[in-house]
């Protein structure tokens, strides 16, 4: 039996999967005839009816319904279906609806008829065809507003054309209009009027003007260029509710928008459009005008990059249907592969005949797994000649080729179905046998004509390839497959999965077809069609195959590829920074070592270093032998040999062309295609390197390795290996490694506190290396001064390994013997916490010196101890050198600082006895300045008696800075009195209490200016009260003498103002001044301040008086008089002219701050006082910087 008798149904039979807008009855007849109503289906049909049914009965805001589902999950065709129903046309005598009636239940049919047989405009159209792309921010609203009034019969394709038939709709004059039309012109206004409209304006202003009833006047007024409308979408869901209402009825607008999802996801503006369209007509229309639309996403996953600013928009669209791809694997095995009973029986026996071949021939391996071949008998009858797996793997290559941009406009806005896919697959296998299993290369004829022309010209050149024998007529169906699954992601593109997308034939012989596809795939990559990453195999567009070109031509030098072998076994699969662990005996030591990638080194730094022989360089072809013999004259490196590593070289160098042409590129200078195809290259690298990795790991299991002459023997995995060799290498490099014990950081500390280390011949901890370093040191000559560094470094490298703790402890274990001794700037230093452990441990350890030590005798010692018992009033019995230069030390710093502070003090507060003073922080200073341990405790023994005895001759001083707060405070509170206190109340030799202020005045300057007044500062409490006291009364009688002033002054000039010309203003300021200037003096207790007033009395007096003169001028009525005759006069006195003085600023502006009223007073007045002088001279004032 053919194949195309297997079908119930004609397999040519056309059949239409896509939303248009003009209808045949046909078509739309066997449609809904043949529409199948499968669970989702049915389940979304329900759901949509019964809540738009709610709408005839009560107002509701819910009028958003969004559809979501895969591509080809029916999603668009039940859109399309809708609008029939709900349009409920009669189809060959047959309501729309009545095809449903055995497709559902009794009770969701009545639900449905109810919903069709409502009164309603039903506008269904696909947003993206309509919309002007080059425009899409603003052309959401104008694809609706174009949608709807084209359903009323009205272009708005043109915004003049637009309004004037908007207009004539409004008034239920547009059908009249287009009558008088035809009678004036002879002529359809819709099919010739619109495209002549410019041409004949003025004819369509006269018709326009007659069917309105406009006056001759009004009509001389219109301009249809002066006919605009508000563009808003509020506007238009406005038009949308008028229009409504005037249908009557509870008549309903249903707008069914095909891919709107795909139309506005990547724009706010038109997500956020989309949202406030749905509000307005939810609030306008109440439910009477709904908007369905059909998404690849759901609404949450669209919006929930910005859930906060379109949560409004997902409360619009609370009617969620949901389309999977079971669905469109139902309706394609009912509507196009539905068997007939004959067809049943003989696929049945097949089935049973062929089930095992089937099952171990349609296998994929890795991710691929995903997809099935046939699970049953029923499977296989209900799928033939198709095999399961293509109906999802199909989707995604429609669905992942639409979203790399290689297919046209059609295929991208969902024209091209499953449905019609594999319709017109199987009418191209019709006439094979049973026996044929339709290959997956057969749906590239399906969606050719879709595909952009960069695609078409890859087959083009391939087909031109084939007829000059370049390639063979198979491999193009093998480039077909490979271009179908391309962009499919968790599918692997390896020759097994390619194998089995290709079989043709339920028989067929799998391994030969693979090896068929094997040399296939060979033709095509040398051809660059094709490219090969790893184990997969990648179809290349022309671009693609330009790019691979260029790739292959850069060259990659043995240089970059040894660096690259580094990389990978130092960073990638041993990442130890470069350093060989040692963890045996309690140790756990790092060490530092170089590489070398044959003979190219990488670093020379360390000690140690690893030499890794590939077949790149000379020593590729070294024996066993000989390698241990070139390892027995290398003592401080590890030979490892990587053996077949062709394979991996050959990965490396693709991915280094790859990263060297990315680099070499300016991504602003090349296509956005092209830049896309750059970044797949680059992912690319992460995939070869990882498989690089992964070879280089298993060719390390089986890598020599040589130090000392033999063969390292160690087992395990690749890092295990290297971690054997590398401990095994270490024992060998380092032999003296095992004296020290390891010891961490904590330790130190312990060993510093402990006084055990009194005699060599004690047993202690790493004893054996401790001799090793004393005798180190003893053999180091006193001119060859060694560092903490240098010492660091000598047994840091072979034959030691010591770490700088371990090295650390040993030399303080000699430093507490007293053996030797730690200086830095010959300066000795002192270690006794862990903050000086760290110095030693830090950078300071290349500049603090190691040095053999020299022991002071007892007697002095003594002296030492006994004169510091004296001075510092505390008991020394020690009798080490070292502790007693550290507690001197301490006690000079402590006591020297003490002596510093009372010396700042005498300085900075103006005190006695700084003489005294100086001469103690002077010994002091002297004897801190040596830095000599020895030297500094024979130097203290010879001049401690000096310190003693100056102590002695100026104790009172020094009990004065010790004991004296309240002396030190009374002497200081007298000098600050006395350098504020008046000199004009000394100069006037004010009497106060019968005492002169002059003589308590000099007593009390006596007194503070002494050198040694401590047993005269008990007088200066009465001194500065009787002062004071001097202050206050002296104040008082100032005060008083100045309020009288004022009273004086202000009596005179208030009965000078108390004239009838002089505005009530003027008295008022002088009464209000008066009584503020009283005020001030009663309130004020500072000499200074009593000044200013004073000054401002005189201010106030000049500037009164001024303006009482000009109140009189000004209101004192004019007397006019008669003139008498100008006679004039011989030699008239000639004008004295004018001397131009010049004032500085800074003589004239004398005060640097002002603080208060008073202040500004008494600057004013001097200001004044001087110009006024000069003025009067008859000079002019020139004010200069």
């Amino acid at each position: 039996m053919k194949i195309k008798d297997l079908f119930k149904r004609d397999i040519e039979r056309k059949i239409r999967g896509v939303i248009t807008v003009n209808k045949e009855e046909e078509l739309v007849y066997q449609e809904l005839e043949e529409y199948v109503v499968t669970k989702d289906i049915r389940k979304n049909l329900i759901k949509f009816i019964n809540e738009f049914n709610k709408s005839f009965d009560e107002p509701i805001h819910d009028i958003g319904v969004w559809i979501s589902g895969f591509y080809g999950s029916g999603k668009s065709h039940f859109l399309k279906i809708l609008s029939y129903l709900l349009e409920n046309e009669e189809i060959k005598g047959k309501k729309s609806v009545e095809f449903f009636r055995d497709k559902i239940d009794e009770q969701s049919f009545a639900e449905l008829e109810k919903a069709a047989n409502q009164s309603k405009d039903v506008i269904i159209f696909n947003i993206d065809s309509e919309s002007n792309s080059d425009d899409r921010e603003e052309s959401l609203l104008n694809v609706f507003k174009k949608m709807f009034y084209q359903k009323l019969g009205i272009d708005a394709s043109n915004k003049t054309i637009f309004e004037i038939e908007k207009r004539l709709f409004e008034m239920g004059k547009f059908d009249d209009f287009k009558k008088l039309y035809k009678e004036k012109t002879n002529n359809s206004w819709t099919e010739k009027g619109r495209q002549t409209f410019f041409i004949f304006k003025n004819k369509v202003k006269d018709i326009f003007a007659e069917v309105l009833g406009l006056s001759e006047e009004e009509k001389n007024d219109l301009s249809f260029d002066n006919l605009q409308s508000d563009n808003s979408i509020r506007k238009f869901a406005q038009d949308i509710q008028e229009y409504i209402k005037s249908k009557g009825n509870n008549h309903h607008v249903v707008f069914l928008v095909d891919e709107v999802g795909q139309y506005i996801s990547e724009s706010q503006n038109l997500i956020l459009n989309l949202q406030t369209l749905s509000e307005e007509l939810a609030n306008q229309c109440h439910g009477k005008a709904w908007i369905v639309v059909t998404s690849q996403e759901e609404i949450q996953d669209l919006t929930g990059r910005r859930q906060a600013d379109f949560s409004r928009i997902q409360a619009r669209y609370k009617t969620r249907l949901n389309f999977s791809s079971i669905s469109v694997d139902e309706v394609i095995k009912k509507r196009l592969l539905d068997k007939t009973d004959v067809a049943k029986d003989e696929l049945k026996l097949r089935y049973h005949d062929e089930q095992q071949t089937l099952r171990n021939a349609i296998s994929f391996n890795n991710q691929a797994s995903m997809y099935n071949g046939f699970k049953s008998e029923d499977d296989f009858i209900e799928t033939y000649p198709f095999i399961p797996y293509q109906i999802k793997l199909l989707q995604n290559v429609f669905e992942d080729i639409r979203k790399n941009s290689v297919a046209g406009r059609y295929l991208s806005e969902g024209e091209r179905s499953l449905l019609s896919a594999y319709q017109e697959s199987a009418i191209i296998y019709e006439e094979e046998e049973t026996d044929t299993l339709i290959p997956f290369h057969s749906f590239y004829e399906t969606i050719k004509n879709f595909l952009k022309s960069q695609i078409i010209r890859v087959f083009e050149n391939a087909e031109d390839l084939v007829d000059s024998a370049a390639i063979k007529e198979e491999d193009i169906k093998v480039l077909k497959t490979l271009f179908l699954i391309r962009y499919v992601e968790n599918f692997e593109k390896n020759i097994e999965n390619i194998t089995t997308l290709m079989l043709e034939k339920i028989e067929q012989d799998k391994l030969e077809l693979k090896k068929q596809i094997t040399e296939s795939l060979k033709r095509l990559k040398t051809q660059a069609l094709i490219s090969q990453n790893g184990e997969q195999y990648f179809f290349l567009t022309n671009e693609e195959q330009e790019i691979n070109q260029r790739i292959e031509r850069i060259e990659i030098d043995d240089i970059e590829i040894r660096k690259e072998i580094k990389e990978l076994i130092f960073d990638e699969i041993n990442s130890s920074n470069y350093k060989m662990r040692y963890n045996k005996n309690d140790r756990n030591h790092s060490f530092s070592f170089d590489v070398a990638i044959d003979e190219q080194e990488f670093g020379n730094r360390n000690e140690i270093s690893v030499e890794v022989i590939t077949p790149l360089g000379e020593k590729a072809d070294f024996t066993k032998n000989r390698l241990m013999s070139y390892s027995s004259l290398q003592t401080k490196k590890l030979i490892i040999k990587l053996n077949n590593l062709e394979n991996t070289l050959n990965e490396i160098t693709e991915y280094l062309k790859i990263n060297k042409y990315s680099n070499s590129i300016n991504r602003n200078n090349i296509t956005e295609t092209q830049r896309r195809i750059v970044q797949d290259k680059l992912s690319e690298i992460t995939e070869r390197k990882n498989r690089a990795i992964s070879e280089i790991e298993d060719i390390l299991v089986n890598s020599e390795f040589y130090s000392f002459g033999r063969e390292i023997k160690s087992s395990g995995k690749e890092k295990e290996k290297l971690n054997n060799s590398f401990e095994e290498f270490i024992q060998n490099v380092y032999s003296k490694l095992v004296l020290v014990e390891s010891i961490d950081k904590k330790e130190l500390i312990k060993i510093i506190k402990n006084n055990k280390y009194r005699t060599f011949s004690e047993e202690y901890r790493n004893k054996k290396a401790t001799e090793e370093m004393k005798n180190y040191l003893e053999n180091t000559s006193y001119n060859s001064q060694k560092t903490l560094k240098d010492l660091y470094t000598k047994f840091e490298n072979p034959p030691y390994g010591w770490t700088e703790i371990e090295t650390l402890s040993l030399i303080l274990i000699l430093y507490k013997k007293e053996l030797i001794q730690l200086k830095e700037s010959s300066e000795i230093i002192s270690v006794e916490n862990n903050q000086d452990i760290d110095r030693l441990l830090g950078k300071d350890s290349e500049r603090i010196i190691v040095q053999k030590r020299e022991r002071l005798n007892d007697k002095i010692l003594g002296i030492v101890t006994k004169k510091m018992s004296e001075l510092f009033s505390e008991m020394y019995t020690s009798n080490s050198t070292n502790e007693i230069y550290k507690k001197l030390n301490q006690k000079l710093e402590e006591y020297a600082g003490v002596i510093d502070n009372y010396v700042y003090e005498s300085e900075s507060k103006d005190l006695p006895g700084k003489k005294e003073l100086k001469i103690g922080q002077d010994m002091l200073s002297d004897l801190q300045r040596i830095n000599q341990e020895n030297e500094l405790l024979k130097a203290f023994a010879e001049r401690a008696e000096d310190i003693l005895q100056w102590k002695e001759d100026y104790r009172e001083t020094l009990d004065f800075y010790r004991d004296g707060k309240y002396q030190k405070e009374i002497l200081l509170k007298a000098k600050e009195f006395a350098k504020s206190f008046p000199s004009i109340i000394v100069e006037d030799d004010f009497i106060v209490n019968e005492n002169h202020t002059s003589e308590l005045y000099e007593k009390l300057k006596e007194i503070i200016n002494s050198e040694r007044p401590y047993r005269e500062i008990v007088n200066i409490p009465d001194l500065l009260d009787k002062l004071k006291k001097a202050k206050e009364e002296y104040i008082n009688e100032q005060k008083e003498t100045i309020f009288k002033k004022a009273e004086k002054t202000f009596d005179e000039l208030e009965n000078y103002a108390n004239q009838d010309y002089v505005d009530s203003e003027t008295k008022e300021n002088i009464k209000n001044t008066k009584q503020n200037i009283l005020n001030k003096i009663n309130e004020s207790n500072d000499l200074t301040r009593l000044s200013t007033i004073n000054f401002s009395i005189d201010t106030y007096k000049y500037r009164f008086n001024k303006n009482i003169e000009e109140d009189i001028v000004k209101n004192k009525p004019k007397i006019i008089e008669s003139k008498p005759p100008v006679v004039e006069t011989p030699n008239e006195p000639i004008a004295k002219e004018k001397i131009v003085k010049k004032i500085r600023k800074a003589n004239l502006i004398k005060t640097k701050s002002i603080k208060n009223e008073d202040d500004l007073e008494k600057l004013l007045y001097e200001i004044r006082k001087e110009i006024e002088d000069d003025l009067k001279n008859n000079s002019e004032i020139e004010i200069i910087d």
